[in-house]
């Protein structure tokens, strides 16, 4: 009789074979191409717009995408909207492969309020809020921007109408930012899943400064639009069984 492989090595074993074929997925050029597409894009994208972007034939580019979602990098949706039939699969970047692509950022950011509290011995909430007001403005700018025409600091951006609409686009571009992977229901809109934690380890440990700390930020965030929208409550969840979920009100 065989021995049996402990499960530590199963693990180890299962590991390499995953990181192995993530690094074949990506050394493809055109796969490779899509995945940074993907990334700069920041939002989900169409069969025909990858492949007019890489000039690749559409049956080609399924081909990848197939190859990028079967290693975990890459994910489907059917497209929201209003148009008649069945809507189109548009393709995004995994909230793990969206975080690892993202680089060292979030975690710098949390360095970075974390030693805030320690030398300013204020609340992580209170730093929270005051990182989010300067993430907001920056933000804020940078969407103000890429709109045609005069828009003005106050201007709504687009997409953005509706009571809370600015606050809540801006909202959604920092938590992505810092790797949380956020996703507004339709049916829910004045709710935002958190659906990956990219500071799960430390949260186990010190859940009340980590949490703190981002539900400071998503206040500062909306009291720095200057909308109508304001944090009504973090409802925080184990990151390994489902998203934390962050009502607006």
């Amino acid at each position: 009789m065989g021995t049996k492989r402990p499960a530590s090595d199963a693990a180890a074993a299962a590991a390499a074979a995953q990181a192995s074929a993530t690094r074949r997925a990506l050394g493809e050029p055109t796969r490779f191409a899509i995945v940074q597409y993907l990334h700069t894009a920041d939002r989900a994208a169409r069969v025909d717009e990858l492949a007019q972007a890489m000039s690749v034939h559409h049956n080609a580019i399924r081909a990848h995408l197939n190859v990028l979602m079967e290693v975990g990098i890459v994910e489907r949706e059917r497209a929201a909207g209003l148009a008649r039939g069945r809507p189109a699969w548009v393709h995004r970047l995994t909230p793990e492969a969206s975080a690892v692509w993202r680089g060292s950022a979030p975690q710098e950011e949390l360095a970075l309020m974390l030693l805030d509290v320690l030398t300013t011995k204020r609340s992580p909430r209170e730093v929270g809020r005051e990182r989010g007001a300067e993430l907001a403005a920056a933000v804020a700018a940078e969407l103000a921007a890429d709109q045609p025409g005069d828009a003005g600091p106050g201007d709504a951006v687009s997409g953005d109408a509706g009571p809370g609409g600015r606050a809540r686009r801006v909202l959604e571009v920092i938590t992505r930012d810092l790797g949380f992977a956020p996703r507004t229901d339709p049916a829910a809109p004045h709710v935002i899943l958190l659906r990956h934690c990219p500071f799960a380890a430390a949260a186990s440990q010190a859940r009340e400064i980590i949490c703190g700390l981002h539900l400071g930020v998503a206040e500062g965030v909306c009291r720095a639009t200057g909308d109508t929208l304001s944090v009504a409550a973090l409802h925080v969840a184990d990151p390994h069984v489902g998203p934390c979920r962050l009502e607006l009100a």
